[in-house]
């Protein structure tokens, strides 16, 4: 290998970095669990935690997004449960029903998110801030419809249960749909105009503008995106778990933001790719299914499951700036 060589995939690995850094953690826990418990390579269990890393993956892809574009979203628990209360309020029987009940919460969705990001890019309201009135918005609205309906069951749609439980072996579809997603979303990054203009809005607003790019309907697409995939977790999740309840998507605020910034998204914006994304949210899981066989007590699982996505963090921002010889 010539230096010219040797040099250019030296610099490709360091600009991957965290990207590795995230997919190796992910490759090292599942080794612990396939050695603390054999089992888990049953495929059951393996469909399980592939659907555990879809939903994390899914509701960290918007919020990918938005954070590569210089904000943030913390709205993601309240859609994701919105689309789940959503689908089991409207009960709606057949596949043709759950699709369009499915797509009507995919587009609301979609305008909570653009609203949040009209909030932030057109009023300036900070956007920790506007995710949180429109979560809360949201939450208002849900409480309202449950304390009005008629439905006594918040059962999931049989449907919906079907479309979760497809699988390819061990791998369920809605994971294949997660790579092609993945796929698609690293070709937008790179190879489109809007990928390119949501990365350097990131980097560097004021320059963006100067560049002729329109910020504010680049960051509000990144919300709009953002809304859509939340609730599309909540969709799968309660297919998943076969109801719904309203604290369903409470876990997934802290682990999309954790995926993000173990995937080597930069969380000031302006860099970062989905694909890591996908490897955090595979660390992420695992390490959720490993540290119970430890025995560990709840709140030690909780000490040591936030020592190791801190540890996670360094290592990936370590392994980034590691200095290049020559």
């Amino acid at each position: 290998m010539s230096a010219a060589s040797a040099a250019t995939v030296r610099s490709t690995l360091r600009r991957r970095a965290p990207e590795l850094a995230a997919w190796v953690l992910a490759t090292a826990l599942f080794i612990v669990a396939v050695s603390r418990a054999p089992g888990f390579l049953a495929e059951g269990t393996l469909n399980g935690v592939f659907l555990s890393i879809t939903l994390v993956g899914l509701a960290a892809l918007g919020q990918t997004l938005v954070v590569i574009g210089g904000g943030i979203d913390l709205s993601v628990p309240w859609l994701i449960t919105a689309g789940a209360l959503g689908l089991t309020l409207a009960a709606p029987e057949g596949p043709v029903a759950t699709a369009v009940v499915a797509v009507a919460l995919l587009a609301g969705g979609v305008i909570v998110g653009a609203g949040s990001g009209f909030m932030v890019t057109v009023l300036g309201v900070p956007a920790i801030i506007a995710t949180l009135a429109m979560g809360g918005i949201v939450q208002g609205v849900l409480l309202t419809a449950q304390t009005q309906s008629a439905a006594g069951s918040l059962q999931t749609p049989q449907a919906m249960i079907d479309l979760v439980d497809a699988r390819i072996g061990p791998v369920p579809i809605a994971t294949v749909g997660l790579i092609i997603l993945a796929v698609v979303v690293g070709l937008v990054l790179k190879r489109t105009r809007f990928g390119r203009r949501l990365l350097a809005t990131g980097r560097n607003e004021r320059v963006a503008e100067l560049a002729g790019i329109d910020v504010r309907r680049v960051r509000i697409v990144g919300y709009a995106i953002s809304g859509a995939s939340a609730v599309a977790v909540g969709l799968l999740a309660a297919g998943f778990i076969r109801q719904a309840y309203a604290s369903i998507g409470s876990p997934y605020l802290f682990t999309s933001i954790a995926a993000v910034a173990i995937g080597g998204v930069a969380l000031a914006g302006g860099r970062g790719s989905f694909w890591g994304v996908l490897g955090g949210a595979s660390a992420l899981t695992l390490l959720e299914a490993v540290l119970p066989m430890f025995d560990l007590s709840q709140a030690q699982l909780q000490i040591v499951y936030g020592l190791v996505i801190l540890l996670g963090l360094a290592g990936a921002r370590f392994a980034e700036r590691a200095p290049t010889r020559t």
